[in-house]
């Protein structure tokens, strides 16, 4: 007949759990928002005061070779004007009119570098205020992955402590299933079905041996051959006792005064070559268990 084997409460727990998706691990916070910020504030940091170099504003070398173009046009026409009036040939003059009119151009550059100024400074504020809102954005995105990261950690920890409740409850229940069929199996000779012995998480090797003791204890054992009177196993051809089941039984026992009655059934049932562990095997569980027998 097969063993049978206690329902594991952990491992119907841990599969349920897998079902329905519940991690093992408590969720970690990644923080990736608050990373992005970090690095955005150097870039802050090194966007320092503002300072204008019209030798390195774009706009200003397109409006002065716009100007200095201009310029030179103007002074190419004022000196061909003025070699007009003098019969074509060139003069102090027209180079100085020519010359005054390219000086006339670039003053106009000139007078236009305080609203280049001001442009640049305005493009300098804007790249400023566009970095500070993006890093308050950023902000406010690690603000909420934390308030989320919580939450999942919340929840993880309620269900967590639900978790444990129910396999501490299950266990329980088992337990006292257990207990309870150790005392009807004791006291009466019960022979439990493989529904209760599955619920109880007893073998079916440990409640023949406990049926053996109630036998034994009430005179009821059949005479075997060979003149051996103490070695009826129900079903104990097919199998013999391990120390599992020993274990398991006297852990049922362990708060009572079965102990001893229990140990003297399972050395009966080494004399009897009913089990399958030695003398020195069942003392040595005893003595790690701190058992007495």
């Amino acid at each position: 007949m097969a063993e049978s084997v206690r329902n594991d409460p952990q491992e119907e727990e841990k599969k349920r759990k897998e079902e329905a998706g519940f991690p093992d691990s408590a969720p970690v916070y990644r923080d990736e928002a608050r990373h992005k910020q970090s690095a955005l504030y150097e870039q802050i940091a090194a966007h320092g005061p503002f300072q204008y170099d019209p030798g390195a504003d774009p706009l200003y070398g397109i409006t002065r070779d716009r100007y200095v173009q201009q310029g030179r046009m103007a002074m190419k026409d004022s000196m061909g004007q003025a070699a007009a009036l003098t019969g074509g040939y060139g003069s102090s003059y027209g180079q100085a009119v020519g010359q005054q009119q390219y000086d006339a151009a670039l003053q106009g550059l000139a007078e236009l570098v305080p609203e280049l100024y001001q442009t640049a400074y305005e493009r300098y504020q804007d790249q400023g205020d566009a970095l500070q809102r993006q890093y308050e954005l950023l902000g406010r995105q690690a603000d909420r992955e934390y308030d989320r990261y919580r939450d999942e950690l919340d929840d993880w920890q309620q269900e967590r402590a639900w978790q444990q409740d129910r396999e501490d409850t299950a266990y329980d229940r088992a337990a006292d299933a257990y207990s309870r069929l150790y005392a009807l199996i004791a006291a009466t000779g019960y022979v439990p079905t493989e529904e209760e012995l599955s619920g109880a998480g007893m073998s079916q090797e440990a409640a023949e041996a406990l049926r053996y003791e109630y036998l034994r204890q009430t005179g009821q054992l059949p005479p075997t051959s060979g003149g051996d009177s103490g070695g009826y196993y129900p079903h104990s051809s097919a199998k013999k006792l391990k120390l599992s089941d020993v274990e398991k039984a006297m852990d049922g026992v362990k708060h009572s005064n079965r102990q001893k009655e229990l140990f003297e059934s399972y050395r009966d049932a080494i004399e009897n070559g009913k089990a399958g562990f030695t003398l020195q095997e069942l003392n040595q569980l005893f003595r790690d268990h701190h058992w007495h027998s």
